[in-house]
């Protein structure tokens, strides 16, 4: 509530300054007459005491109103004429009347700042600034002049632009800044996930077989070329650790013979590799055994024979092995299967160098498990050694997802790759282990061998 007390002669002339003052809404609280001192005391004359009063906030409304009005207000600034370079001197803008006929030339090329324009500045852009009071009437040589100043074509500038400009610039800056503060966060949690990202994969390689120095060795490559991605320094890895060409068979190879422990799948992927040989490669294909040792592993061989359509031979010991290649003649590929034994008993060992002494063989397979553990195949792959193994042949990678333990193998018994399994289908579940895959499987892009071949579908009955 806004309480204002008015003293006039009148009672009218009261009335009326509060009506002008607090408005129409304004409510008399009291009124009364009082008598102005006069000569000591005496001849006062009598006035009228009138209190009144009205809501504050139709107070403030009114009052910001009035406000707003004197500001909005137009003002004049006057058009600044620049210096005659020419000549030296100064223009006279008082000197210039309505007739004359325009400008020099000069005058007309130069660049005004304000060409005399009205601006109306609102209490809303310059908060709690007072108006400016407009300057006198000009001349009519002046206004003259101003008129041909507009003519030359003068930009206009308005303190309203100026602000805008101001705060555009501002908020430009403030952009930049935390543009600059996203980048920087950006790059670091990039260097964090990169760190993270290699802890996790060097644990990984670990795990699934990799060996102590394989895993310094990456480390170094990664040290040396710091600004190289990830990929790129696990491909040059692999390529500069891994035994090339991978060692696959060959057209000119007849005799292929399969060494491994029992249970890596050795019958298994001989069934594949004789059925990619006979329905992709169309070759004649002939299975020999000596693993009498396991039961029912020639049974197990005699089904892939039958399914395929191919003769598949059995040899008790070393000495029927002639025989049994003899019957084999006209095959061109023969693919040997033997006993899955524990090659850390050196009887096992003297046996299969007897297999191997019967036969005219082109090419030995040391067939192995992804799975096993590194110490494990390390020992096994140094008793096998003593055979004169060619290449290493991996199988179950669909159970271990990386070849770490190949890469191993490969590096410290410089043996070749030749294939890998990942499954029990026969045949497509086999794939050639070349660098394009072995790269790719450890760059993570292909975790189950994508790149194998897919073989035609055996079908059951197919002739030569």
């Amino acid at each position: 509530m806004f309480i204002k007390k008015f003293v006039y002669k009148t009672m009218p002339q009261a009335m009326d300054a509060i009506k002008q003052e607090l408005g129409a809404e304004a409510v008399i609280l009291s009124s009364r007459r009082i008598r102005a001192p006069g000569f000591l005391g005496w001849f006062g004359a009598q006035w009228y005491e009138v209190v009144a009063a009205v809501d504050s906030a139709k107070v403030q409304d009114e009052r910001g109103a009035q406000k707003s009005e004197q500001l909005q207000q137009p003002v004049k600034i006057h058009p600044f004429v620049p210096q005659a370079a020419a000549t030296g001197t100064f223009l006279d803008m008082n000197a210039l009347q309505s007739d004359d006929p325009a400008l020099p030339p000069l005058l007309q090329r130069e660049s005004v700042t304000d060409r005399g324009e009205t601006m109306k500045v609102s209490a809303q852009s310059a908060p709690g600034r007072k108006p400016l009071d407009t300057p006198p009437a000009v001349s009519q040589s002046r206004r003259t002049a101003m008129e041909l100043v507009d003519r030359a074509g003068a930009p206009s500038v308005t303190l309203v632009d100026s602000v805008q400009a101001m705060d555009s610039t501002a908020q430009m800056a403030r952009d930049i800044k935390d543009l600059r503060m996203m980048i920087a966060t950006m790059v670091a949690k990039e260097a964090d996930a990169e760190a993270t990202e290699l802890g996790l994969l060097m644990s990984h390689w670990r795990e699934t077989g990799m060996s102590a120095e394989l895993i310094k060795k990456f480390q170094d490559f990664q040290s040396a070329e710091p600004t190289r991605s990830l990929d790129d320094t696990i491909a040059r890895f692999v390529e500069q650790t891994l035994t090339l060409p991978p060692r696959t068979i060959r057209t000119d190879d007849r005799c292929v013979l399969f060494l491994g422990p029992t249970g890596v799948g050795k019958t298994t992927t001989i069934a594949k590799l004789a059925a990619q040989a006979k329905l992709r490669d169309r070759r004649k294909v002939g299975l020999l055994t000596v693993d009498t040792f396991r039961i029912a592993a020639v049974e197990q061989l005699g089904i892939y024979a039958t399914i395929l359509n191919i003769p598949v031979i059995v040899a008790k010991s070393p000495d029927e092995i002639p025989g049994c290649l003899e019957q084999l003649a006209a095959c061109d590929l023969i693919l040997v299967d033997t006993t899955g034994r524990s090659y850390l008993d050196q009887q096992a060992i003297l046996e299969h160098q007897a297999v191997i002494g019967a036969l005219s063989v082109d090419l030995i397979y040391a067939t192995l498990s992804l799975n096993a553990r590194y110490a494990e195949t390390k020992m096994m792959m140094t008793a096998l050694s003593t055979m004169h193994v060619d290449a290493l042949l991996f199988t179950k990678h669909d159970e271990s997802m990386l070849p770490s333990l190949a890469l191993s193998m490969s590096a410290e018994f410089n043996k070749p790759l030749s294939y890998i399994t990942n499954g029990q289908h026969v045949p497509n579940d086999l794939f050639e282990a070349d660098l394009h895959t072995i790269i790719s499987i450890f760059q993570r892009r292909d975790e189950r061998g994508g790149s194998s071949r897919a073989i035609a579908r055996m079908d059951e009955g197919t002739d030569d």
